[in-house]
């Protein structure tokens, strides 16, 4: 199964590309990725980790920051953090798809 036709939005996404004169991480520009993007809770007896998963074939690193659909890249208070990244393979392993929580 082609997963390619299931990854129906685009985030983008930027990636750190070294830090600023007081330590502060500095980013490079955006990159557009098609991702799975869904909405909700997942949720454990204590907590409540997450409210995005993305699925992605591109891996997103836990120190990237991404923006979600309609987000305005411009606006750095809307990057949303990798809460935890993990690989997996897709459906009849077929590609390698990324599972980012935020």
């Amino acid at each position: 199964m082609n997963i390619a036709g299931r990854l129906n939005s685009t985030i983008t996404v930027k990636s750190q590309s070294g830090a600023g004169t007081a330590g502060d991480p500095t980013y490079g520009s955006g990159t557009s990725v098609s991702a799975r993007v869904q909405y909700g809770k997942d949720r454990t007896e204590t907590e409540i980790a997450h409210d995005v998963v993305l699925y992605t074939t591109t891996e997103i690193k836990p120190d990237d920051r991404i923006w979600l659909p309609g987000d305005s890249t411009s606006d750095d208070t809307l990057a949303r953090r990798p809460k935890k990244v993990s690989r997996s393979r897709s459906f009849g392993d077929a590609d390698t798809l990324w599972k980012t929580l935020l």
